[in-house]
């Protein structure tokens, strides 16, 4: 199985089985501080993949809270920004 991890995506990864781009995320357990692969989605192409970790990455990097719209989107468009910036070589 092909296995993509870039530095970029981290904490996710890609891997690609003959059917589907697998979305994952590395965690670990609370308990046992073991670490863990965490399936969270399946795509058709590479770019959906890279879509849906970039989503998630500037929803996990963003604030927990806002006071108002504006500011949610405009940090969430400089996150994106960024992370694509970083992905436009490899897409």
């Amino acid at each position: 199985m092909l296995s993509i991890k870039d530095p970029v995506l981290s904490p996710y990864y890609i891997d690609k089985d003959p059917l589907n781009y697998i979305v994952g995320k590395e965690a670990i357990a609370e308990e046992s501080g073991n670490s863990y692969k965490q399936v969270i989605s399946f795509h058709s192409s590479v770019q959906s993949a890279l879509k849906f970790i970039s989503k998630h990455l500037v929803e996990e990097r963003t604030k927990d809270e806002y006071t108002s719209v504006k500011d949610y989107i405009n940090d969430s468009t400089i996150l994106l920004n960024e992370l694509q910036e970083k992905m436009k070589n490899y897409v």
